[in-house]
């Protein structure tokens, strides 16, 4: 089943990446912010981490967190 899903995706031209660690840099979690605040507004709650606490995963504790990506045509 899972080898399916990766080629339904794979099909539909998704890209996955996996970011950690090293990997992982500040800008990428400051791009994160966005889809943070907007997740907030759809679900009427209270933002309450801001971007630098974003930015401040990305020097402190890169190495314990994973970002995944996914884009479509870039």
């Amino acid at each position: 089943m899972i080898r399916k899903e990766r080629e339904a995706v794979r099909a539909a031209g998704i890209e996955i990446e996996v970011l950690q660690g090293s990997t992982l840099d500040a800008a990428a979690l400051r791009d994160f912010y966005p889809f943070y605040a907007a997740t907030v507004d759809k679900r009427w709650g209270s933002a309450y981490l801001t971007r630098a606490f974003f930015e401040g995963l990305g020097r402190e504790l890169k190495d314990h967190v994973v970002y995944v990506v996914a884009r479509r045509a870039g």
